[in-house]
């Protein structure tokens, strides 16, 4: 049975509308203020509100706007009034009203607007539940497929250890324990990562990532430089960026930083990784460019996870999830990841990983030096 609070401050109306909604085979909860709906909705969850305006302790507007401080909240809300100015009813629907009913009413309509409300919310509950299902699906796709490799390193170097070990000099069981080690890192490292897409993916609102869009105080470069110096490969840096140099989020970091990863990955030691940073009058482009023969800009650019390039397997651990968190990073920041590519001699290729930031998206400065921040 569905359960709806009703929020009226004069008795007559509030027992009038507990009477209609019980007849029609609803569970009906009175409260005689916004302040006791409030302590109401504390305890207890409600499949809809219907609620009054003008009322003492606490107003309907005043009541909505704090219940919507909460991201979470999705109850349907239904506001009843005897005011009538579009005023009032654009404040209303502003704070995020779902339904106006206008005093009087008459029980058909109060009851099609419940019903309406209610089919609604059902409908996005079952979207919910669809894509809830479906993102548990994708991470457990995601553990026993990015988890396979490091896990086998571990087990495989584990045993080498044991059935060797009287018979391993120092320098050999230091040489298969860092291997073990490594495998152990990369397993962490993929953790880590499928934490973070689940995480990106779930959140309802994006004030749920506030403390990862706060701009990070460290250049974009030195996130970058980090991942080169993991991967051997800080030689083969080439970097360019505007000046004064731009702050970007710490979700920006984490995207330059997984698809220097993959630059890294499709290209081999020895041959460039240009970054370069641009501004532009609508907004702002990272730009990570390598030489490969392994793939293409339009499978990059369909990549979707699970799909294995034609690639050495040991090699691939971990793409998948870093452009997934990548093109999902992008999307939050309202802007977009694309693939291009040059020709550059028979089968090799110049691959441009291109994150796209729109100008809007631009806070006020950082600090007196006048560095700018996304």
């Amino acid at each position: 049975m569905k359960k709806i609070l009703v929020i009226e401050d004069e008795h007559d109306i509030r027992d009038s509308i507990q009477e209609i909604v019980e007849m029609a085979g609803y569970e009906a909860v009175p409260a005689k203020d916004g302040a006791a709906g409030l302590m109401e909705l504390m305890h207890h969850p409600y499949d809809l509100i219907i609620c009054d305006i003008m009322m003492p302790e606490m107003d309907g507007f005043s009541l909505l706007a704090t219940l919507k401080k909460d991201p979470a909240f999705v109850t349907p809300f239904i506001f009843l009034t005897a005011k009538v100015q579009a005023n009032d009813l654009r404040t209303g629907m502003n704070l995020g009203a779902d339904d106006y009913l206008h005093k009087p009413f008459k029980s058909k309509d109060l009851l099609a607007a419940i019903e309406t409300r209610l089919a609604k919310q059902e409908k996005l509950n079952q979207l919910q539940a669809q894509k809830a299902a479906m993102l548990e699906k994708t991470i457990e796709l995601m553990v026993g497929h990015e988890f396979k490799t490091p896990m086998n390193g571990i087990i495989n170097f584990n045993a080498l250890i044991a059935e060797n070990a009287s018979s391993l000099n120092n320098e050999k069981l230091q040489t298969l324990c860092s291997y073990l080690q490594i495998s152990a890192d990369r397993l962490l490292a993929t953790y880590d990562k499928i934490n973070m897409y689940y995480s990106l993916q779930k959140a309802v609102h994006v004030s749920e990532l506030e403390n990862d869009l706060k701009p990070d105080p460290h250049h974009i470069i030195d996130a970058i430089k980090s991942v080169m110096h993991k991967q051997g490969r800080i030689n083969d840096l080439e970097f360019h960026q505007p000046s004064p140099p731009i702050f970007f989020s710490k979700l920006i970091h984490v995207a330059a930083k997984e698809l220097t990863e993959n630059a890294c990955k499709f290209s081999e030691k020895g041959t460039p990784i240009a970054v370069c940073i641009s501004a532009e009058n609508r907004g702002y482009t990272i730009s990570i460019a390598n030489q490969t023969m392994h793939t293409t800009a339009d499978t990059l650019n369909k990549y979707r996870l699970f799909e294995q390039h034609q690639r050495d397997i040991a090699e691939q651990q971990g793409l998948g999830i870093g452009l997934a968190i990548s093109k999902l990073i992008a999307g939050i920041h309202k802007g977009n990841l694309e693939f291009s590519e040059q020709i550059l001699a028979n089968t090799v290729r110049s691959i441009h990983a291109t994150l796209y930031l729109p100008i809007q998206k631009l806070k006020t400065k950082y600090n007196s030096e006048n560095p700018w921040f996304y």
